[in-house]
């Protein structure tokens, strides 16, 4: 907890602090009225004076979610923003790790607000806690080997997962939302979605493994190389 000195008077929930007094305190470092005392008030000041006037900064230095000090990433929001990352989905999946929110996070246009869990098979950021044991051994996998140089581009190595790469139908991110044609009809694939589709791909499709890249790259070239389905003979 950062630990201040009393300048002038100062109210903390019910209390007044006298001058000179020594205090835990687990909000802002406002008015001049507060002396940090330890390097966690310290960080709380110079993170208040340098972000207070920017969008989304958070109403305390206190995240509930932790139980602790915490000092969010602000990048700013933006509503038209493309994600092309690896996938993200707010659906558990099998083996994913799995985050909860701290402050807001933006894929593309999906936004996470505080609080929110999600699945996420890339490198995790600033705002990311893990809440299973894949997200913990990813984090502390990624704190160590952050800087190395041949950092794979996502966790499934790491984690044992089948890489999307080894998965012989096309698999992409839209970008945007989208009408595609599925063999139950139209669908509306809402962006950020990641999913398999063996369609002709247009704009609004990022490929996610080699699969998909063919057949961005040259569709009627994937569809001649692609294998046959086994024939079937009619039953009568």
């Amino acid at each position: 907890m950062a630990k201040y000195r009393v300048l002038g008077p100062v109210f903390s929930g019910a209390c007044l602090y006298d001058v000179g007094s020594v205090i835990e305190h687990t909000g802002w470092p406002v008015g001049g009225q507060l002396e940090p005392l330890d390097d966690e008030a310290r960080r709380v000041r110079d993170y208040y004076v340098k972000h207070h006037a920017k969008p989304y900064f958070p109403a305390t230095p206190f995240n509930s979610f932790i139980g602790e000090i915490f000092l969010p990433e602000l990048s700013g929001i933006d509503p038209s923003a493309v994600w092309v990352g690896a996938e993200v989905s707010i659906e558990p999946s099998e083996g994913a790790p799995r985050y909860q929110a701290l402050h807001y996070i933006q894929f593309g246009r999906l936004i996470m607000s505080p609080g929110e869990e999600f699945s996420f098979l890339g490198w995790p950021g600033t705002n990311f806690h893990p809440i299973n044991e894949a997200a913990h051994t990813v984090e502390e996998y990624y704190h160590r080997h952050r800087n190395d140089p041949d950092l794979s581009e996502s966790v499934h190595e790491l984690l044992g997962l089948r890489s999307d790469d080894d998965e012989q139908a096309p698999r992409y991110m839209a970008t945007e939302d989208a009408y595609l044609k599925f063999p139950d009809g139209d669908t509306l694939i809402r962006a950020g979605t990641a999913f398999d589709y063996v369609g002709m791909p247009g704009r609004a499709l990022h490929p996610l493994n080699a699969a998909a890249k063919a057949a961005k790259k040259n569709y009627s070239e994937f569809l001649a190389a692609r294998p046959m389905p086994p024939f079937r003979p009619a039953v009568k």
